[in-house]
């Protein structure tokens, strides 16, 4: 009878053991969600770039020590970018209703701060990693009103300064915000933006093919969107999540649709930001709103007891970085806290625009003047 029962028991082992795997999940079971790993981090050598559209000021605010640094002697400022050492800086201009009369793009060098004009149109900068590519600003007198808005698309070298044109391409104006309707992958080299017919199309730069995609969905409500580190995913404020490897509509963001949104590279959250409503949608969240895409739940909120609009992520992750009209601020997402709020002083223009990047060669003295020559 012991003889046989431990026959059985040695037959049923490896059952066991392969259910047990199945179960764990090595051979398709349910997963348990991995949490973040998350990393130590500093805000050393990060800067904030803010302007109010159409200004004649650009700030810079060192976000490890406060100090602001007011650039002086480029007027009608719509976009800015900067190489991935802070070594070059570049600022768009341009008068008119979307900025784009004629314009022009300065370089200026940080160490020095002096400035060249080194292209002859306004233009939105689209950053993304070290590469900096761009649109021409819409011209709107030229664009007759009715016609598409072809712009074109180009690159800067953030090193020497040269400008490559690609191509010409359909992108909806969006007056100073153009950032807000085009979406730029260096991962797969890959631009996904919003026509001047509302349609939402994928243009693959290195092969210059444009593809519409989702024609069942109507993009005219969804105009602020985030594509992930991958390019497989697109996430619209207020509006519905994409797969756009799978052809699937996978979610829905129940938040504010004009709020900014950035994804993490590994996709397990997405924040957005609370804008100011200006008495039409409803009241503005005063908080960061986390979207777990894995669960398609908003799975978090984060007080930050200020309307906020433009949001970015530090290199490893760790921090947000997120703005009002007055004021700068940095949240732990580790803690769920809010960890820095730098006030804007009186001097300083409102921060309807701003940009995240690295710290420039002259660092600055808190609310110096540096005039570019």
């Amino acid at each position: 009878m012991g003889l046989a029962m431990n026959r059985i028991l040695l037959f049923m082992l490896p059952i066991l053991v392969f259910i047990g795997l199945g179960n764990c999940g090595i051979l398709g079971g349910e997963v348990e969600e991995k949490s973040i790993e998350w990393e130590e981090e500093n805000l050393k050598g990060l800067v904030v770039y803010g302007f109010t559209g159409g200004g004649n000021i650009l700030h810079m605010v060192n976000l490890e020590n406060d100090a602001i640094l007011n650039i002086r002697g480029i007027n009608n400022i719509n976009s800015v970018a900067a190489s991935a050492d802070g070594s070059k800086l570049f600022v768009s201009s341009g008068e008119g209703l979307y900025g784009g009369d004629p314009g022009y793009v300065t370089m200026i060098d940080t160490k020095t701060w002096k400035g060249e004009v080194i292209y002859d149109h306004s233009v939105e900068f689209i950053s993304a990693g070290e590469e900096i590519y761009f649109i021409t600003k819409l011209d709107y007198l030229a664009s007759n009103n009715g016609q598409l808005d072809l712009r074109s698309l180009g690159k800067f070298d953030s090193n020497m300064g040269g400008i490559t044109e690609i191509d010409v391409i359909d992108v909806v104006a969006a007056g100073h915000n153009d950032f807000k309707i085009i979406e730029y992958n260096s991962t797969e080299k890959i631009i996904f933006a919003l026509n001047s017919n509302r349609n939402l199309y994928k243009y693959e730069i290195e092969t210059n093919t444009s593809n519409k995609l989702f024609d069942s969905i109507d993009f005219s409500q969804h105009s602020i969107f985030e594509v992930s580190e991958d390019a497989n995913t697109l996430y619209f404020s207020g509006g519905p999540v994409l797969d756009v490897k799978e052809n699937k509509h996978i979610g829905q963001i129940p938040v504010f649709k004009w709020g900014q949104l950035v994804s993490r590279k590994d996709k397990k959250e997405v924040y957005i930001s609370g804008p100011d409503d200006f008495g039409v949608f409803g009241p503005s969240l005063k908080k960061i709103t986390v979207y777990n895409p894995n669960n398609d739940v908003i799975s978090d909120t984060i007080d930050v007891n200020s309307i906020t609009d433009m949001v970015y992520l530090t290199p490893k992750e760790r921090f947000l970085i997120t703005n009002s009209w007055i004021s700068v601020f940095v949240i732990d997402l580790k803690t769920r806290e809010l960890v820095k709020q730098i006030h804007l002083p009186e001097s300083v223009s409102n921060f309807e625009k701003f940009y995240l990047f690295k710290q420039p060669i002259t660092k600055g003295e808190t609310n110096e003047n540096i005039y570019i020559e």
